[in-house]
């Protein structure tokens, strides 16, 4: 994270500090106040030898959109409009999996032979593999380590959508490996 601080509060930012990421609790926001560490002579910064600790208020915050809000930018999201990241999941998808890696997400990929659309085909597969009781990760919608009858069931409720596989945030989804 990098945080640009106003440190001779003359309205000119004149030092960049990195932070480590994640930044730990509380997330900043405007209002806020947070105390960083820096190095003497960091750019000038802190006086004499040692360390000193700087203290900002936050007027601004700015992040990246998350529509979903799991803590996954949309640009970076595999599946922005259903949660799957760390801050928020759909069913167990909490770490953006993506079984068969083509830049969809399992929550937002019901098409598993990626031909561009959810098909009778697509449905068979699932079905196959929850009745043979297979781990195939490309079939697993509820990223509970299987394939059940609750995949079949999440891709019948999603066969013939329009706007499935994905969407994906990543320019490279629908192409294999798209990591």
């Amino acid at each position: 994270i990098e945080v640009e601080l106003d440190l001779d509060d003359m309205g000119t930012p004149v030092d960049y500090l990195m932070l480590p990421d994640p930044l730990e609790p509380p997330v900043p926001a405007a209002g806020n106040r947070i105390v960083l560490r820096a190095q003497a002579g960091a750019n000038g910064v802190c006086p004499g030898t040692g360390s000193c600790l700087l203290v900002a208020d936050i007027t601004s915050f700015e992040t990246a959109p998350d529509a979903d809000r799991d803590g996954v930018p949309d640009v970076a999201d595999n599946c922005p409009i259903d949660p799957n990241g760390p801050l928020a999941c759909t069913r167990a998808c909490c770490d953006q999996l993506d079984g068969d890696q083509d830049g969809y997400g399992n929550p937002c990929d019901f098409d598993p032979d990626n031909d561009g659309g959810e098909s009778l085909l697509d449905v068979s597969w699932t079905l196959t593999a929850a009745v043979l009781v297979l781990a195939d990760p490309n079939l697993d919608h509820d990223c509970d380590g299987g394939v059940s009858l609750l995949d079949v069931s999440l891709m019948l409720s999603e066969a013939g959508t329009p706007d499935k596989p994905g969407p994906s945030g990543l320019a490279c989804a629908g192409r294999i490996p798209c990591p």
